[in-house]
């Protein structure tokens, strides 16, 4: 766009922006001076452009990775997506895009819409809405209030579209949950089927791809990365790590490009409300200690604590706590044997019933600790990708330890 798209325009009105070349009302550039006939005169940049002027320029991050000697260097200055607004941000997958159409409103892939109409350097948050009303300028600069429902705003702006399907549907059937990886879109019969309950979500085969916006994600599954890396590698007299890390290692692919990592980890991360969320080898490695792309898996960090149960109790006196079935503990007092498990959602442990054998104790705890991880599985299974609801479910609670 140039100046000569402003022929046939009133130009008492609207200005032409030399910096984002766009044709706004007058409104929105700051009046610069007024000259002796007490005209206004007008800066050639609008608000907001010299908005971002004045915003001081982020730093690039510089990522910290391994080198073929197992020494911390500094990868190449990565990009990260300084936001445009100024709020606080869910977590740093969170991203911010503005609303084509829009000056003032933007909506992140959490579906989350802020505006700064009312001020230029404040934004607000709106709460979570399936529809919203905003205003939207065309070429002559005019507004126009319409109304667009959330989902619809989130398939434009993340959501790929080359078979031009006007129906989006939620994954996990939750109509307030709009991460853009819980939408996509579905033909008109599909729509229909899943509306009537003809279909689940499970019968479509589902082939979305979305559209990716920087931000802080790699930084953050560097730092995970280096998490890992220090558990299995850096252990010493200094550090608090759990006893379960023992022996731990590293898949040789992700040791020698830790790149390899940060993409598995891009593509398999999913969010949970606000819980934490945690990379766990124990789930699909069948005992192995190796982080793999083949047995790791990321969960909310209560399913990997809850499967990370190997710590023992240590009665020396009378037995050696590693010849104990796993959950199982020692009275020395009765010289009786017994479960010990913190049922999910408790902060004490349970005592179960004592027995004259460690196995007949760990055979109790065994089913109390099934049941437990069931009901895990099926509070969660709106939430987790189906192989990880699936291989709860089919979880093997055993003696020991693997070796």
């Amino acid at each position: 766009m140039n100046r000569k798209d402003l022929t046939g325009l009133d130009t008492s009105k609207y200005r032409y922006c030399s910096e984002c070349g766009k044709i706004l009302p007058l409104c929105h550039f700051e009046v610069s001076s007024i000259n002796k006939n007490k005209t206004k005169i007008y800066s050639q940049i609008c608000k907001r452009c010299e908005k971002n002027r004045q915003l001081k320029p982020k730093m690039p991050t510089k990522m910290k990775v391994l080198d073929e000697n197992n020494n911390v260097q500094f990868a190449e200055d990565i990009e990260e997506n300084d936001n445009p607004i100024n709020v606080k941000l869910i977590n740093v997958f969170e991203t911010f895009v503005q609303i084509e159409g829009t000056y003032n409103y933007w909506i992140s892939n959490y579906g989350r819409v802020v505006n700064n109409l009312r001020n230029p350097f404040k934004y607000h948050v709106h709460s979570v809405a399936n529809h919203y009303t905003m205003n939207f300028f065309d070429i002559d600069g005019s507004a126009n209030m319409e109304d667009h429902y959330t989902k619809n705003l989130m398939g434009k702006i993340f959501l790929k579209n080359p078979n031009n399907y006007t129906k989006i549907w939620f994954i996990d059937g939750d109509k307030n949950n709009f991460y853009y990886k819980n939408l996509v879109y579905v033909s008109n019969k599909d729509y229909d089927d899943l509306i009537y309950g003809r279909k689940d979500i499970d019968d479509i085969e589902i082939k979305q791809k979305y559209y990716e916006y920087p931000n802080k994600a790699r930084s953050k599954a560097y730092a995970v990365y280096q998490g890992i890396y220090n558990r299995c590698y850096k252990r010493d007299k200094y550090t608090n790590y759990h006893d379960c890390y023992d022996g731990a290692t590293i898949c040789k692919e992700w040791i020698e490009n830790p790149e390899l990592f940060i993409d598995w980890y891009l593509e398999n991360y999913y969010p949970v409300k606000d819980e934490i969320m945690v990379v766990d080898k124990d789930l699909f490695g069948n005992g192995s200690k190796e982080y793999s792309p083949d047995n790791c898996c990321i969960v909310p960090v209560t399913i990997n604590a809850m499967l990370t149960n190997c710590k023992k109790h240590d009665n020396p006196e009378y037995t050696n706590a590693a010849d104990l079935p796993l959950g199982v503990r020692y009275n020395p007092d009765t010289h009786m044997y017994y479960g010990e498990i913190t049922p999910f959602g408790h902060d004490e442990p349970a005592k179960l019933e004592e027995w004259n054998t460690p196995e007949e104790a760990f055979e109790e705890y065994r089913i109390i600790k099934k049941a437990d991880i069931t009901v895990m599985a099926v509070k969660y299974k709106n939430y987790i990708p189906q192989r990880v609801f699936d291989a709860l479910m089919h979880y093997e609670v055993k003696p020991y330890i693997e070796k």
